[in-house]
Order: C-alpha cells, then structure tokens, then sequence
C-alpha cells in the first residue's frame, strides 16, 4: 500500500503545476509529452518508474482532485 506523505504530496504538486504549466502554453511537443508519460510514440510503456506514475497522475487528474490526494 502507498501512503502519501506531506513530501509525497508537495512534490505531486509541485509536479503537478509545473507540467501542467507546460502542457497549457504548448512548449512540449506530443513526442515530447508521451516521453515524459514513459510512453513510446506509439502510447505504449515504455518504463514502469513510480515518478511515472506520480507525474502521469498529477496530469490527468482534474485539478481539484489532485488536490484531494
């Protein structure tokens, strides 16, 4: 079981808004998102990393959710 701790969640948020700030002003091009993902260009895994994990939630999780974590 993962437990977040208050490190857990400062670096979810701070991970949360710095590329989401990137994703909204359109500075990283879609080969470039599905990197940072641990995608492949074809949208497959590539790696299996918990920072993965972490970043891809902090991205697709609506804003007020993340918060919530």
């Amino acid at each position: 079981m993962f437990h977040l701790t208050d490190r857990h969640f400062a670096e979810l948020l701070f991970l949360w808004h710095f590329h989401r700030q990137m994703f909204l002003n359109g500075s990283v091009s879609i080969t470039e998102k599905f990197r940072l993902l641990g995608l492949n260009e074809e949208g497959e895994i590539s790696k299996k990393s918990p920072a993965t994990v972490v970043w891809a939630v902090s991205v697709l999780v609506p804003p007020v959710d993340a918060v919530r974590l």
